[in-house]
């Protein structure tokens, strides 16, 4: 008969044993007995009169139709839904289509700080001035007649008209130029290199312009000659109206008149006789030798005259170039203008 030993099964009951029981002890220190009364929540100090009162919500939800929640959001997803827990405690879920505004409450929010002042433009950093660059050059004016201004053409402008004397009809043409003053002659100015149709008035008659053009392009001399017609143009009045008045004398002498007369005739003798004297009746005539002469005279003359009075003045510009170092000084007895005048002058041509 085989005997089986009982000492390790009480050894194992006795070791479980002491472990439940020392776990039994550990929970009777750490947890209440089910019995034992709660014990009551402290109330919370009440505000004394005058104090601030208590912070509101941190966080806020206002949906669209205006209506507003107070308390604490604890999930938010953009687009979908958000989730807050009302001061109540309660968990209320609005949608994002419904909700006009979630997020912290603007009155529990601090205060935003106010913004720094801005900052004072940056101060340029000083310039030196520069003379501002100029490309005029110089240039001497003179002149081989005195009392002589130089002008620069600045405009030119055409009229067309029609004139009706009559019968007969035409059809004028109208040229005005405008010149601008440059100096008085002699003189030293500041020219934009370039091309100009240059001009020149003596005393108080209207500027006279060069049928050349001139180019300038550096430091010149733009020597002028003057050729003054004042005189032709005096001869011509005079020879017209000399002439016109001797062609005419010279046509009315061509025309006179002569006397033609019968003879006397003796009729009968003695106390019945008596003598008929005859009569004499004028008879016009004409010189034609008289006539022509007088007519070339006077026609000859008035075209003769005619053409010195169209005699114009002339004048002619020659440019010569100057080396910087050879510039006349306004100190050398050339009084320097700068031409900036207004325009005057003007010309005028009429062609029928």
């Amino acid at each position: 008969m085989r005997h089986v030993s009982s000492l390790p099964a009480l050894a194992a009951f006795a070791f479980a044993a002491g472990l439940s029981l020392s776990s039994a002890d550990a929970r009777g220190q750490t947890e209440p007995p089910i019995d034992a009364p709660t014990p009551p929540t402290p109330p919370a100090p009440a505000a004394a009169s005058g104090d601030a009162p208590s912070a509101p919500a941190p966080d806020v939800v206002k949906l669209k139709d205006g209506s507003m929640y107070r308390g604490e959001i604890i999930e938010l997803v953009a687009n979908d839904h958000v989730d807050i827990r009302l001061t109540t405690g309660a968990i209320k879920r609005f949608p994002m289509g419904d909700v006009a505004f979630a997020g912290a409450s603007p009155s529990a929010a601090p205060p935003a700080p106010p913004p720094p002042p801005p900052a004072p433009p940056p101060r340029p950093a000083p310039t030196r001035p520069t003379a501002p660059v100029s490309t005029e050059v110089s240039v001497e004016f003179t002149s081989d007649t005195p009392d002589t201004e130089v002008y620069q053409k600045d405009g030119e402008s055409v009229g067309v008209g029609y004139v009706f004397a009559g019968r007969a009809s035409g059809v004028v043409a109208m040229r005005s130029k405008q010149f601008k003053r440059i100096c008085g002659v002699p003189c030293t100015s500041s020219l934009e290199p370039g091309t100009y149709h240059l001009a020149m008035s003596k005393g108080d008659h209207a500027p006279v312009q060069d049928d050349d053009a001139v180019t300038i392009d550096g430091p010149s001399r733009a020597s002028a000659k003057y050729t003054d017609n004042s005189g032709l143009r005096v001869a011509g009045w005079v020879t017209m109206g000399v002439t016109v008045f001797a062609g005419t004398l010279m046509m009315l002498e061509a025309f006179g008149t002569t006397q033609s007369c019968t003879p006397s005739t003796q009729y009968g003798s003695g106390a019945y006789g008596f003598t008929d004297p005859g009569y004499c009746s004028p008879t016009p005539t004409t010189n034609s030798g008289l006539l022509a002469a007088g007519a070339v005279v006077g026609i000859g003359g008035m075209l003769t005259g005619l053409v010195l009075i169209l005699q114009h003045d002339h004048v002619s510009f020659r440019v010569t170039p100057l080396d910087s170092s050879s510039i006349a000084s306004p100190l050398a007895g050339y009084a320097v203008e700068r031409g900036r005048a207004a325009p005057q002058g003007a010309a005028l041509s009429v062609t029928f």
